[in-house]
């Protein structure tokens, strides 16, 4: 009898805290679901950010760049100066504005130009010490020109006797390698269809609406 009396007071004593700890545990779990929705939002976070650090928007070699100068050669040949605005808080967006000097063939004959255009700079491959890389970099551009014939009246006369105006779109397929983080270089082709928007032509006859083609390579170097 005294031990069925205190086998029921044991149980007594033990049934709370048992229930307690239950309790606990139960009241633990949102915690612990919370902790594990704060994990999981860390590392959603973290792989956006080395997304963005290592994909289309940002390139491992040379990703750094403010500032490339090309010389080119070919159709057509002369100076291309790239800037990369930092933009968006990214450390670096790679478009480049880009700024043209030279001399080219175009539809309507051989012309000295200047120009404006725009690129983005797309990495296709790199091996794992960040020092090389296969660039693709499309873009398109406007040029403005002057072919030094009886016929042509100067720069920036916008009408059916105007000077050469005319706009590409192509791409570039370049080598890239990074000594340093604000010294690299690059060699690369450039290929370019274009048409002419205005420009008279060796006979005099206006231009404007004719294709052509521009080809051309080119050595830079980046900082």
């Amino acid at each position: 009898m005294r031990s069925m009396f205190a086998l029921l007071l044991l149980a007594s004593v033990s049934a709370p805290a048992f229930g307690g700890q239950m309790i606990e545990v139960a009241q633990s779990s949102p915690d612990q679901t919370t902790s594990d929705q704060s994990a999981a939002v860390v590392v959603s976070q973290a792989a956006m950010d080395e997304a963005v650090r290592h994909g289309v928007l940002h390139t491992t070699v040379g990703g750094d760049t403010m500032v490339g100068v090309d010389l080119i050669v070919g159709i057509p040949s002369g100076i291309r100066v790239s800037l990369f605005p930092r933009i968006f808080g990214v450390q670096n967006v790679p478009v480049s504005l880009d700024l043209y000097y030279g001399g080219t063939a175009t539809a309507a004959g051989f012309a000295e130009v200047v120009g404006a255009g725009l690129r983005i700079h797309l990495e296709l491959a790199a091996d794992k010490i960040g020092k090389n890389a296969l660039m693709l970099a499309p873009g398109f551009s406007v040029m403005v020109g002057w072919d030094d014939t009886p016929t042509d009246p100067g720069w920036f006369d916008f009408g059916p006797d105007s000077t050469i105006v005319y706009v590409t779109a192509g791409t570039d397929v370049a080598w890239r390698h990074q000594f340093a983080k604000h010294f690299g270089m690059e060699l690369g082709l450039n290929v370019s269809g274009a048409i002419m928007a205005s420009g008279l032509d060796s006979s005099g006859v206006d231009s404007a609406g004719r294709p052509f083609v521009q080809l051309s390579a080119y050595i830079g170097f980046h900082f």
